[in-house]
């Protein structure tokens, strides 16, 4: 290999090793961020709806235990009971609450949330049944009937609690998956921040040595330059090891160069006349080795 592709080699390396290290952190975090708008468009809103249904649902039993208090008093002739304003602020709250349920299921229905598309379903049924049952307290304070009515809010109290527990244990689900979410894109960020740096050591780490052999190998191809020891007679070159190399091979091995074998017009003289001289000899002296063999008269 040429000292030339060996450079070429090395500077290639390196930049496939930064283009790779770039490309797998630009992943990573496209990752993390398709994990974060996954939560800010799917696991926030329910997260918010849970907590809108909260609030609506504590209000609503504000709004019950106000019907409750107002009903004590008694209202003056032609007046409307006192109560009254409340019952249709828990109608309204009832409303609100049916509608952050139909958001909610919709929402699980598209995030694929199993647990949190049956906790909905729960909390829907036990709210229609706290409804009616409210629905039937009002109604017994509309006849007059308000021992009987505080007697059924009483019974109600299980229902509530029921309720309340129901939308307690949603609003831990869509916190779950809030907060496993926002972990997942988290650990993907910080991974590829940790594969970034990583990767940017490792081609620090990698630049270096190349320039490290780039610079030897400079200083190979510099090395034809100066004074070579070579031999007199064989014409062998000594390397800085102190070990003697034919020319070609030292040639070949700090340079670009290679060799093809051929022969001057010169030295194809001198060996043809070499060559005719040891003809003429070897024919001359057949001749005069018989002449000295033969039989004196």
């Amino acid at each position: 290999m040429s000292v030339r592709t060996k450079i070429l080699a090395l500077l290639s390396g390196v930049l496939l090793l930064s283009t790779a290290g770039a490309g797998f952190a630009l992943l990573t975090l496209e990752r993390a961020g398709d994990a974060l708008r996954v939560v800010a468009g799917r696991d926030v809103p329910l997260l918010r709806v849970t907590t809108d249904l909260t609030a609506s649902r504590l209000e609503q039993s504000i709004r019950f235990e106000r019907v409750l208090r107002l009903s004590a008093r008694e209202p003056a002739p032609g007046e409307t009971p006192a109560w009254r304003h409340a019952e249709t602020e828990f109608e309204g709250l009832a409303a609100d609450i049916w509608r952050s349920l139909q958001q909610g299921r919709d929402l699980a229905e598209r995030a694929g949330a199993k647990p949190v598309r049956q906790e909905l379903a729960q909390i829907d049924a036990a709210h229609n049944r706290y409804a009616e049952d409210v629905r039937g307290v009002f109604a017994l304070l509309a006849a007059g009937r308000r021992p009987e009515a505080l007697a059924a809010a009483g019974r109600i109290a299980d229902d509530e609690d029921r309720l309340q527990q129901a939308i307690g244990r949603l609003l831990v689900a869509v916190s779950a998956r809030v907060e496993d979410a926002a972990d997942g894109a988290s650990a993907d960020e910080q991974r590829a921040l940790w594969v970034t740096g990583s990767l940017a050591g490792l081609g620090l780490a990698v630049s270096a040595l190349a320039f490290l052999v780039c610079v030897r190998l400079v200083s190979e191809m510099r090395s034809l330059g100066g004074l070579l020891p070579i031999c007199a007679h064989c014409k062998k070159i000594r390397d800085d090891r102190g070990y003697w190399n034919q020319l070609e091979a030292y040639l070949e091995a700090h340079s670009d160069a290679a060799f093809t074998h051929g022969i001057c017009a010169e030295c194809q003289q001198r060996l043809h006349a070499d060559l005719d001289a040891r003809r003429s000899r070897a024919s001359g002296a057949g001749p005069s080795d018989g002449a000295a063999d033969a039989p004196a008269a």
